[in-house]
């Protein structure tokens, strides 16, 4: 086992994946960002919003949710994980939820310069004014 770290595989329910490093006393949130796996984090990982969970799939780590406010016992047990709140302790693997990652929860913004989004536009404008 390394001293300076540990290596981190991240793994995506669409079967994507990455790999990572953790260094001593670093999250898993930030060794994600650092992966270039962009977990969703309104609170910038903090663990107030419990927006940044994994599933811990094999290794050891620390900490995961602070008084259980995100995650159940019951999930904890099965290995569920805030990512800014955990450490690894070993070389780990995760799953990262679709739901989790931050492409998945922006809203899409459009300029309308589509045929079909002007006419949804124009319908709803007109529902509006009726």
């Amino acid at each position: 086992m390394r001293t300076s770290g540990y290596s981190v595989t991240f793994k995506v329910e669409n079967g994507a994946g990455a790999e990572g490093f953790a260094a001593p006393g670093e999250s898993l949130f930030d060794a994600a960002q650092n992966a270039g796996v962009v977990i969703d984090a309104p609170c910038s990982g903090n663990g107030t919003c419990g927006k940044c969970r994994l599933k811990l799939l094999s290794g050891e780590a620390e900490g995961g949710d602070s008084g259980a406010r995100h995650i159940s016992a019951a999930e904890y047990a099965a290995g569920w994980r805030l990512a800014c709140a955990t450490t690894p302790r070993s070389d780990v693997a995760v799953q990262v939820s679709a739901s989790s990652l931050a492409w998945q929860n922006r809203i899409r913004i459009t300029d309308f310069s589509g045929e079909r989004e002007r006419a949804v536009f124009a319908e709803l404008r007109d529902n509006l004014k009726s």
